[in-house]
């Protein structure tokens, strides 16, 4: 038996034995009980107050807390359609629920996973089994994710609806959307649901402002840290007036973001010049305001105007060896939505319709001078004029109108579409008074697309089968301006493509009472080159319009089991790209390239059990093997970039009393590399065999309405490590920070 199998057999057995235990609790007082929130002829009593399940699901939309069972009370039979549960309190866990009931690979991240934390969002959703985080830099800098072995350049990125990719291509930046707007984070593995366009070779990450709330939720908080770091928040959140509501918000973010670094001073064989260095010419200043009023509106509908704008300017450190006195890198995101949308589920209405219209704006600038050591090959010229400096810059416009219908055309038979047209426009600039230096070409995007999706399920007893199927196609234009690339001496003609990706998805299901769900799914996804790959930039890069399609493979069986105390998920899947493109760079030159295939296959495992009513025990984990199974350029068996085999977390929370909440996390990766080639290495240190991390949150109300408390993350008592500070052309010269080590934070807040 291969290791591969053997872990299968090892999970299964682990699942089994939980569940076999937990079948014979018991409900008690304090336990944990997970309430269904659509059941159509369901009343519940809730503290002698009647519900019906559409009312205690919209209740919760916004505020979704536990609640301990205090007691059980039998039930009571009502008519033949009709069931009555009385229970004095109800935990009724609606995100627990909605992960539950999906049909897919799902995650809904909450903001009590990263309040009081220096946690940004890639950080928040780095923790989900399967996904792996890279950071090029401290706080502020570019951090991207991969999903299952997929690139973030594939991973599409919404906010409140709005597409954020740029058809220019690369990764959506997670460390420039702000938290402490965030109220909602779903993250999609592996199949992807139409309203986001059913078509992601690398899953879905879909991010909703905070909205309404209900009550008066104002507040505002502090925080400061390790590197200089400090923050102020501030929210209001009231009623303007019957049927008006007002969410306000407005945060700003500093960090010197000055730790200590390994220099071996480019000299990784001599020892003799290496020193304990700290990072220069890093710091960071993020400021982000949101305004979003709601409406209500005859017939349960809801009109929403969503407004948010966030900058923010980080210095850029030089590489390892190098010092880069005045680079930095400014990044501006500014976001406006205006959505109609249904403020009551309401489980008989045959077709509800959702609206929305967006418009995003992201800006990106990087300027460095004759002064800065470590800026790139085209740089390398500059350093020998004398006060020269450079300034690239890019704008990416994008607008967006969709329209969704959900229609019930038959008991347990449901449909979604979704049309969507999006419109990018990308408009760069190049200033400078020395050489001329590389910039992207300015260019533009048109899609249209439309995207269904039908399930049915069957109520039979115990089980509840179902089956879904999906499809999606796009029409897709882009085109480029061109024009003359002085560093390869060449022009590059003005170019129009057209092409028509197109995606379809199915799968299978069985719920088992409220116990258990098994599901086993299958997906075939399209993506064409973006601007960049296709056409290069004013550099050296080497267009390549004749680049092909990337095709994926998507195959994923499930296993869900939840039962009072315990909750539990293990997921097998199979995720390959053909025609995968990546850029080859010959030493001199970097020319865009189809790589024949890459196969990612693996296990992952999660699990939140609760011994006991003060006690939360949460452990996941992920083995897979991410390889390149393509004979080009010397790849196969080699480790895909950041995908270490094998990754496990752990953590507890403990609530001793109503005012004291203690959290401890910990996790191990193994040895991963951060190039294709894998040569670097981490850890760097050749005798470590995996990096692993300390992470501690103390939480204590000292008052009704005062909260502070104490966290640190990537806790360890080494004095520094190998990795810190060190890049590679692989990743675009930058310098890719690891960790910084022992970031603690002390922080407050206040309810108003």
């Amino acid at each position: 038996m291969n290791s591969f199998s053997f872990s299968i057999v090892l999970i299964a057995w682990v699942t089994c034995g939980f569940i076999c235990k937990t079948l014979g609790d018991s409900i008690s007082s304090g336990d944990t009980l997970s309430v269904p929130l659509v059941q159509k002829h369901t009343l519940t009593f809730v503290n002698d107050t009647i519900y019906d399940a559409t009312s205690i699901t919209d209740s919760l939309m916004h505020y979704e807390q536990p609640l301990c069972v205090d007691t059980v009370k039998s039930s009571k039979p009502g008519t033949a359609d009709v069931q009555f549960v009385k229970l004095d309190k109800v935990y009724v866990d609606a995100v627990a629920e909605r992960e539950f009931n999906s049909n897919q690979s799902l995650t809904i991240i909450k903001p009590e996973k990263w309040i009081d934390t220096r946690k940004n969002l890639a950080d928040v959703i780095a923790d989900i089994p399967g996904v792996q985080t890279r950071k090029y830099g401290g706080e502020g800098s570019l951090q991207t994710v991969s999903i299952r072995g997929v690139d973030g350049k594939e991973v599409q990125v919404f906010l409140d609806g709005v597409h954020l990719n740029s058809a220019m291509g690369g990764a959506v930046d997670l460390g420039l959307i702000e938290l402490e707007n965030v109220d909602e984070i779903k993250v999609y593995k592996g199949i992807v649901p139409s309203s986001y366009g059913g078509n992601s070779l690398g899953g879905v990450i879909a991010i909703t402002s905070k909205k309404h709330l209900k009550g008066n939720a104002s507040g505002i908080g502090v925080s400061f840290g390790a590197y200089g770091y400090r923050k102020a928040t501030l929210q209001l959140n009231s009623s303007v007036k019957d049927g008006i509501r007002l969410f306000s918000a407005v945060s700003y973010t500093s960090s010197h973001n000055d730790w200590k670094y390994f220099d071996r001073n480019k000299t990784s064989v001599i020892t003799s010049d290496d020193t304990i260095a700290t990072v220069r010419n890093h710091e960071h200043q993020k400021i982000a305001i949101s305004i979003i009023p709601s409406i209500e509106l005859p017939n349960d509908k809801v009109l929403q105007l969503s407004a948010s704008i966030t900058s923010s300017a980080t210095g850029i450190p030089g590489t390892e060896g190098s010092v880069n006195k005045t680079a930095k890198a400014k990044e501006s995101i500014a976001l406006f939505t205006l959505s109609s949308l249904d403020h009551r589920i309401d489980s008989l209405k045959k077709v509800s319709f959702t609206k929305k219209i967006g418009y995003g704006y992201t800006g990106n600038s990087v300027f460095y001078t004759s002064l800065d050591s470590s800026m790139g090959a085209a740089h390398g010229n500059m350093v020998m004029f004398h006060d020269s400096y450079c300034r690239l810059g890019s704008d990416l416009h994008n607008i967006n109108m969709s329209i969704q219908s959900k229609i019930r055309i038959l008991p347990g038979l449901t449909s979604d579409i979704t049309a969507s047209a999006n419109y990018s426009k990308i408009l760069t600039n190049t200033e400078t008074n020395s050489i001329i230096t590389g910039n992207d070409w300015p260019g533009s995007s048109q899609e249209v697309s439309l995207a269904g999706d039908a399930d049915w399920n069957f109520q039979s007893g115990v089980f509840h089968p179902g089956a879904h199927i999906s499809l999606a196609g796009k029409l897709s234009r882009s085109e480029t301006d061109g024009g003359n690339n002085t560093v390869l001496s060449e022009v590059v003609k003005r170019s129009d493509e057209i092409d028509y990706p197109w995606s379809m998805a199915g799968g299978i299901y069985c719920g088992i009472a409220e116990y258990g769900r098994i599901f086993i799914n299958g997906a075939k996804y399209m993506a064409v080159p973006s601007l960049r790959e296709r056409y290069g930039f004013n550099g050296a890069v080497i267009p390549n319009p004749d680049l092909q399609n990337e095709d994926g493979n998507v195959f994923e069986a499930g296993l869900r089991f939840k039962k009072l105390r315990l909750k539990l998920e293990s997921i097998f899947f199979m995720q390959s790209i053909k025609n995968g493109i990546v850029f080859h760079n010959d030493g001199k030159m970097s020319k865009p390239v189809n790589i024949g295939r890459t196969l990612t296959k693996g296990v992952e495992l999660s699990s939140i059990y609760y011994p006991w009513q003060f006690l939360k025990l949460d452990i996941s984990g992920t083995w897979q093997q991410a390889r390149n199974v393509s004979t080009d350029y010397n790849q196969y068996g080699r480790l895909l970039p950041n995908e270490p085999d094998f990754t496990i977390s752990g953590g507890t929370e403990l609530s001793i009393h109503k005012r004291f909440t203690l959290n401890y996390s910990l996790e191990f990766k193994t040895v991963y590399y951060r190039d294709d080639g894998n040569v670097l290495r981490v850890p760097a240190n050749e005798k470590e065999v995996g990096s692993l991390f300390h992470n501690v949150n103390m939480s204590i109300k000292v008052a009704k309405n005062i909260t502070t408390g104490f966290s640190i993350s990537n806790l360890t008592t080494d004095v520094i490590r190998y990795e810190t500070l060190i890049s590679g052309t692989q990743e675009s010269n930058y310098s890719w920070t690891v960790f910084p080590q022992n970031e603690w934070n002390f922080y407050l807040r206040i309810k108003i």
